[in-house]
């Protein structure tokens, strides 16, 4: 699944169902229609967001104790 801006109005057929998509949306759809739709030029790829999950802190190595160095 992508998600595209629309950058023209227009009706289309994604899974076989009639639908409109209004210009300015930025609908989720499957990878083959996003694609078809940007290459004619009704419809630009919104690139992914970030994953908004906090990174694990990094944690260094604990000192090894009672070991020689």
């Amino acid at each position: 699944m992508k998600t595209v801006a629309i950058l023209a109005g227009f009706t289309g057929y994604p899974n076989g169902k009639k639908r409109h998509f209004a210009q300015g949306e930025e609908p989720e759809i499957a990878d083959a229609y996003a694609d078809m739709i940007v290459g004619k030029s009704l419809a630009r790829e919104v690139p992914a967001k970030p994953s908004t999950k906090p990174e694990p802190a990094s944690q260094a190595p604990a000192e090894a104790k009672d070991q020689p160095a």
